[in-house]
């Protein structure tokens, strides 16, 4: 007997529901009468085909319209199984269920007549379909609770390596600001411009979230979303529906836009098409958004870093668009900047880039940078200010101090950094007594000197980093020690 077993905690009454349904089979129509039974807050539908069936299709009327899951919704012999719905009807997954496709073929759900409706609405409520190794158009007939069909087209090019399985799942919210349903993995829906105000009025009032489990290697995948006019047009929104493109959270960087928005609108079938995703970019949480304000393109790094040379400045971009060119300007108080050097953007791209200079003037105590950048149409905004004060910041964090003892001078160097360091040793008249170059790490490192056939006297050690900052040390080594 294979058993279909839905948990219902939201029906209380105990009225019996009666109706048909109609199995298809290997080898043909069988009817039977089913009985829908509520008792106890369980609802079993039994289905007494034998073990060869091959699939299921639903001709539901009247009260066996909604399906209402609450923990598992799972096929017996569903390796085999497809899940066929027809006329309209209805499965709707609530309180955190998840509806299991256990066949990885791509048609293993199938919509028929006037075509079928799977609710989920919530961001725990997923249907898991464990694709595993697989390839091909899988679709997803997503609908809300008023029926408005938004289905999902996962097509995968490339396959993943593992038994993994996708997760899906789909949900509007209530008003225009996105920040009070976004899903749990997102931290915020901040604006390009200023990265600090609520870019919602140009989101969509709704998430996709398509989750990959179990997988060594993820799939290359190009999707499609399908949305709804009233979630564009709401009270508060100022969405140009023609500029609808796909955008997903990177929920290990904390950010929307180290991943350009991706694909083509129709506004003819309210859709979003050819959205590419490579591996590095398959992350769970995705939305729409009108591309003339997208969701942050974030700085990834501005470093200066202090060298014998002067101080490197270095940046990364995770993406650019419409870039025309960086600006780094210089001050000594904070307040009144100069130009110090323009560097050229990369465009438009979806790739880190990496820039750098050196401002070789060498300025003793703290000096200010800050980094903007220029579209071609002029508009100048600042992205990042960083301080740096390499006399003193190297300083403290460079110490090293020096003993004798039977193997030798004993010097205990401590570096905030790996970098190679230069020693020198010195007599009382300045004579080179010794030197050496050493590959140091970052913390603690050991350093001996052979300086037991020296001559008892006083000796000068000096440590130069490859930064270009010294400590001088002065030692009484005693002959025969």
């Amino acid at each position: 007997m294979n058993l279909l077993y839905i948990f219902n905690k939201e029906i209380i009454n105990k009225n019996l529901i009666m109706n048909y349904l109609q199995i298809l089979s290997n080898d043909n129509f069988l009817k039977q009468k089913i009985k829908c039974y509520n008792i106890t807050n369980v609802l079993y539908i039994l289905l007494n085909l034998g073990i060869n069936w091959f699939a299921l299709t639903f001709y539901m009327r009247k009260n066996c319209m909604y399906l209402i899951c609450m923990f598992v919704f799972q096929l017996t012999n569903a390796q085999n199984a497809k899940l066929i719905i027809n006329n309209n009807a209805f499965i709707s997954i609530r309180n955190g269920a998840n509806l299991i496709i256990d066949n990885g073929s791509a048609d293993a759900i199938q919509v028929m007549g006037t075509g079928g409706n799977i609710v989920s609405e919530g961001e725990a409520n997923k249907l898991s379909w464990s694709i595993g190794t697989n390839t091909g158009v899988y679709a997803v007939p997503f609908s809300n609770q008023a029926g408005e069909k938004i289905p999902i087209i996962f097509e995968i090019l490339s396959s993943g390596t593992g038994s993994g399985k996708i997760d899906f799942s789909t949900y509007g919210g209530s008003d225009w600001d996105n920040n009070n349903f976004r899903p749990s993995d997102v931290s915020h829906m901040l604006d390009i411009e200023t990265g600090s105000v609520n870019n919602s009025a140009f989101v969509i009032d709704r998430f996709w979230i398509i989750e990959a489990d179990n997988y060594t290697n993820l799939p290359t995948s190009n999707m499609s979303f399908t949305y709804l006019e009233s979630e564009i047009s709401g009270a508060g929104n100022t969405i140009n529906e023609g500029n609808l493109k796909a955008q997903r959270f990177n929920s290990v960087g904390g950010s929307w836009g180290d991943m350009l928005p991706e694909g083509i609108v129709d506004i003819n079938s309210n859709t979003v098409n050819d959205i590419m995703v490579s591996p590095a970019n398959f992350f769970r949480s995705w939305t729409l958004v009108d591309y003339s304000h997208p969701l942050p393109v974030q700085l990834l790094k501005f470093k200066i870093n202090c060298q014998s040379d002067g101080r490197l400045i270095s940046w990364e971009t995770a993406s650019e668009s419409n870039n025309n060119f960086f600006t780094i300007e210089k001050s000594f108080n904070g307040q009144h900047y100069s130009f110090f050097k323009k560097v050229n953007g990369a465009g438009n791209s979806s790739t880190i880039n990496f820039y750098s200079i050196t401002d070789q003037e060498q300025n003793s105590g703290l000096v200010y940078y800050r980094l903007s950048q220029t579209d071609f149409d002029g508009t100048t905004k600042i992205i990042a200010n960083k301080t740096s004060n390499c006399q003193n910041e190297d300083a403290v964090d460079f110490n090293a101090w020096a003993y004798q003892s039977e193997e030798g001078l004993v010097v205990t160097i401590t570096l905030p950094r790996g970098e190679p360091v230069n020693m020198v040793l010195y007599d009382g008249i300045g004579k080179l007594i010794y030197q050496s170059d050493h590959l140091l790490t970052d913390g603690n490192n050991k350093i001996i000197i052979p300086v037991n056939q020296l001559s008892t006297s006083i000796y000068l050690l000096k440590i130069k980093t490859e930064a270009g900052f010294g400590i001088s040390l002065k030692n009484f080594i005693k002959k025969d020690f």
